[in-house]
């Protein structure tokens, strides 16, 4: 993607100040349990830097959640990254611009640098276009690197709303209960053969498909998925969107 017009990034900008302010004032209101806390402490006491991978549609309320740490995050260079670049500065987080399908090799270096100067980092391993809950090698390539430990985490929000986009993008609701569940660090060989690199993706995989049924196993969620259409309706079920 070339240079943003001076419209589209005032565009830009003004969409991310307005999704800066809406995570905040409703991230104020969230009830938020943790699971899986001591997972992340191993790393602190073993002084290992870790990566923090989710799944996309789950970004906006860990925004908030794990805002002000300094944590680095990469970020598509797709028009929609701008505004999602300009929401997570005002939230405390490192911006690497860069994704798995464009600019992706200099995101990653920048990201290698990043955590070799000592920063956590954050990656979501099937950003930004999909396909949904399917690992790209970037995280795999990133650990390699650094040395970072992996560290898979998962969110689920009681009352939300999830939209009808490929990632099933969710919203959490004012005042709503939120499970963050970690799963155990991931460690990456130094040195991995084809072969090896195609099964440690199937294990990344599985290790947040798992963290995940953990979280949702504390909450049984009312969705509320948004219809497109003329006029625009809820519908609400009492299960998990596939």
């Amino acid at each position: 993607m070339g240079k943003l017009s001076l419209i589209d990034r005032f565009t830009a900008t003004l969409v991310g100040m307005i999704a800066y302010l809406f995570v905040t004032l409703v991230g104020r209101t969230l009830r938020v349990e943790w699971i899986g806390a001591r997972n992340v402490e191993r790393c602190r006491q073993g002084t290992k830097r870790k990566a923090f991978a989710f799944w996309h549609g789950e970004l906006l309320t860990l925004a908030y959640t794990h805002r002000n740490r300094g944590i680095c995050v990469l970020v598509s260079r797709h028009r929609d990254g701008e505004s999602i670049a300009v929401a997570l500065r005002r939230l405390g987080f490192g911006i690497v611009r860069g994704s798995s399908t464009e600019g992706g090799f200099e995101g990653l270096f920048e990201m290698c640098t990043r955590a070799k100067e000592g920063l956590d980092l954050a990656i979501t391993p099937d950003g930004p276009r999909g396909p949904r809950h399917r690992a790209q090698p970037g995280v795999l390539y990133l650990a390699q690197r650094t040395g970072v430990v992996i560290v898979p985490i998962a969110c689920v929000a009681v009352s939300r709303i999830v939209l009808n986009t490929w990632d099933r993008f969710q919203i959490p609701l004012p005042f709503s209960r939120v499970i963050i569940a970690h799963g155990a660090p991931l460690e990456i060989p130094r040195e991995l053969g084809v072969s090896a690199a195609g099964e440690y993706t199937h294990i990344l995989e599985r290790a947040l498909a798992s963290v995940g049924e953990e979280a949702r196993a504390h909450v049984r969620p009312k969705v509320r998925r948004w219809i497109p259409g003329r006029k625009a309706r809820y519908r609400s079920q009492g299960k998990e969107p596939n």
